[in-house]
């Protein structure tokens, strides 16, 4: 099936990502409300998104967290307390029926009868529900919530336009006002504002990256393996019998410091995995390899003088490394000779001061 046609499944994996990243949204607000709430213990909650893979008992989760409510606590014969669990799944973008519940049921029942674990609260997301399935999860003893019943109506409705709004990102669709309703949307969800500016800049660094450079080919999230480490490029741009680009995005709050850790990770990890992944592959092993880091917020000394003293190391012949931070990704924005670009990334991306208003740029 897949030899039908070349490119013929990419929509389908296009859906799939906005999707996940919608979702990974999602999982950030119930986080925070199962935090706010205390039904979860605050520092121990884990979803699909983070280092640890969220169990409990043999199960895999989208979020999992130990609960040390009275009604979830299970004493012994000596008196000491065992925690009890949260467990939850998500999916959106389809209606849940019978059938689509019956497998989270499933797990969910066969959790109960393992030995040795802890009463679990289980949680089963989804954007809406037939009424069988509905009486289905009450009847097994699960919570069938929805984002409006957690959340309310607003963040519903921010989720289904975040999902619009990255379809047209995708596409190369930017709006100014969406980016605007979205950050007022989920700016009460803690964690949520700097999840959604670092998502929306790598599809902004794409866009930025196709309409101001020339004879290229856009990938994103485009994932290397290399001697057993694995590393994510979040664009790569491709330039015909040229060269290629892959560019570490980074979308902060202009007045914010971009952590150390993440930018050593990036230049000791990412790049030499990268590096040596490309120069395997049957397109890129005899085309230049370039690096560069785009930041909207700001670097540490350390950071600073760790990239220079890479820099004067580094041989050009085998790749380069570049920074961009700031008003270098803004004059790249305007070489695309799109206001609406230079627009969000002056309102969302950059100090209020530190920029000319965007209708006085010309072009």
């Amino acid at each position: 099936m897949l030899a039908q046609a070349h490119d013929h499944y990419d929509h389908v994996a296009d859906d799939a990502k906005v999707r996940l990243i919608t979702e990974s949204l999602l999982l950030t607000a119930i986080r925070d409300w199962l935090r706010k709430l205390g039904i979860a213990s605050y520092d121990r909650v884990n979803t699909r998104d983070g280092k640890a893979l969220p169990l409990v008992g043999t199960f895999a989760w989208d979020l999992s967290a130990p609960s040390y409510l009275a009604p979830m606590l299970k004493y012994s014969k000596d008196g000491a307390g065992k925690n009890g669990f949260v467990a939850c799944d998500v999916l959106l973008g389809t209606r849940i029926d019978s059938a689509g519940i019956k497998p989270f049921i499933h797990k969910c029942q066969t959790l109960r009868r393992l030995r040795n674990v802890g009463t679990c609260l289980q949680i089963f997301v989804a954007d809406r529900y037939t009424g069988d399935a509905f009486q289905d999860a009450k009847r097994a003893g699960v919570i069938p919530a929805t984002p409006a019943s957690l959340f309310g109506h607003e963040v519903a409705e921010g989720l289904a336009q975040l999902t619009q709004v990255l379809r047209k990102a995708a596409a190369s669709i930017l709006e100014p006002n969406d980016f605007d309703s979205l950050f007022k949307k989920f700016g009460r969800i803690e964690g949520a504002a700097i999840q959604l500016r670092g998502t929306l800049f790598e599809f902004l660094t794409a866009d930025i990256a196709r309409k101001s450079m020339s004879h290229t080919s856009i990938r994103m999230n485009h994932k290397f393996k290399a001697d057993q480490r694995e590393a994510e490029a979040d664009v790569v741009v491709i330039r015909d019998n040229s060269d290629v680009l892959m560019i570490e995005c980074k979308g902060y709050s202009p007045y914010a410091e971009i952590p150390d850790d993440l930018f050593n990770r990036w230049l000791q990890h990412n790049v030499p995995t990268c590096y040596k992944a490309a120069r395997s592959h049957p397109d890129w092993q005899n085309l230049p390899l370039k690096f560069e880091f785009w930041g909207t917020g700001k670097l540490s000394p350390a950071s600073l003088a760790l990239f220079q003293g890479a820099k004067s190391t580094i041989n050009p012949n085998r790749y380069t490394i570049d920074l961009r931070l700031g008003q270098e990704v803004l004059h790249q924005t305007e070489l695309t000779k799109d206001f609406k670009l230079v627009e969000i990334l002056q309102k969302h991306f950059m100090p209020a001061r530190s920029v000319p208003v965007a209708a006085e740029i010309e072009f």
